[in-house]
């Protein structure tokens, strides 16, 4: 039998401190999927390429702010709940940029490829919401009964 669910708290200054902390994580996870496949970029492509992983990244975030502000009201604020709204803002700013530039045609000529990418993607925004959820959240301390009762 489990006990009642852990409560997490945060402050603006850590959240503040999160954000920029999952950009970076997810910034440097999108460059580590892309280098698996385009390893012999020319120089000029490969800032393309990290100014894009930046793009992405940001947009993201902006994307997920205002989700995040919504489930810590609620209290959904749980490590699950955060590597779930990474996983789905990122999944959802990829699939809305595939759409964009291939158009429905595009995307479902290329539906395996894109859906890979988009997964990767998505792993990547799972692991970048973790590290926004575990830099920006601390564990409520239950209260302690101190004292004598005599």
């Amino acid at each position: 039998m489990s006990g009642p669910p852990e409560r997490y708290q945060t402050t603006i200054l850590r959240a503040c401190v999160a954000v920029p902390i999952g950009m970076l994580v997810g910034t440097a996870g999108a460059l580590a999927v892309i280098s698996f496949d385009t390893r012999n970029l020319p120089g000029q492509l490969e800032w393309g390429v990290v100014y894009l992983a930046v793009i992405y990244s940001t947009a993201t975030a902006l994307a997920s702010a205002p989700l995040w502000f919504l489930l810590s009201r609620l209290k959904l604020n749980g490590w699950r709940f955060a590597a779930v709204l990474g996983c789905l803002s990122t999944a959802a700013i990829c699939a809305l940029s595939a759409f964009v530039s291939g158009g429905p045609r595009g995307v479902a000529q290329e539906f395996s490829t894109g859906l890979s990418w988009i997964a990767s993607f998505a792993l990547c925004g799972a692991i970048a919401g973790l590290a926004v959820w575990r830099v920006a959240y601390r564990k409520v301390q239950a209260a302690t009964v101190s004292g004598s009762l005599g």
